[in-house]
């Protein structure tokens, strides 16, 4: 679900994406750094991108 948000709007703030999970921004936070660790995900410039 995290993926699909990011795919879906890459500039999307922690705390939108948050807000549409039903999370908290530290949930989000933490899911999104697991992603970049498990090279699910990357930054590019500013932007989150699926691999």
């Amino acid at each position: 679900m995290l993926i699909q948000h990011l795919r879906e709007n890459p500039e999307i703030p922690y705390e939108q994406l948050a807000a549409k999970m039903g999370k908290s921004r530290v949930t989000v936070s933490r899911k999104i750094s697991e992603l970049k660790k498990a090279g699910k995900i990357k930054y590019i410039d500013t932007l989150l991108f699926q691999r």
